[in-house]
């Protein structure tokens, strides 16, 4: 079955969504999905895990915290088959961004391959953070490749 790299993410003032969007360009010759979890229904974001073999997960901290539909959208990850070879986090902060490194913990809790320390940027990237982007996703390629 031809899986698939999923990058579920969640964006407050669309810097997250611009990261995901960024990581979306960055894997030219894999198979990609790109999930709002807001535009989508538990359902569908259930399928979509069943069919990854890679999940991005992306969240903005919010008051020190990922959001609740981010936490309700992870809950499904215990319920798919165990496809998913790896994943790790990322998302843009304002002042503290701890949204990263909850999803990494509560991956690994999941008994999942995670890639640490995921990517935080604060506020909108710079080029440099572009880069760093480029950088995550390039580690990401080589763990699955390997």
């Amino acid at each position: 079955k031809d899986k698939t790299i999923l990058i579920m993410y969640l964006s407050a003032h669309g810097n997250t969504e611009n990261i995901a969007k960024k990581l979306m360009t960055s894997f030219p010759k894999e198979k990609m999905k790109l999930l709002n979890i807001m535009e989508s229904n538990m359902t569908e974001i259930r399928d979509e895990l069943e069919k990854a073999k890679v999940l991005l997960v992306g969240s903005p901290t919010v008051l020190g915290d990922v959001p609740y539909p981010m936490w309700e959208a992870l809950a499904h990850i215990a319920t798919v088959p165990k496809g998913i070879k790896i994943a790790s986090a990322f998302g843009s902060f304002g002042w503290s961004g701890e949204a990263v490194p909850k999803i990494l913990d509560r991956l690994k809790s999941l008994s999942l391959k995670v890639h640490e320390p995921g990517l935080k940027v604060n506020f909108t990237p710079s080029s440099e953070e572009n880069k760093q982007t480029q950088d995550f996703a390039n580690n990401i390629l080589q763990l699955v490749n390997a």
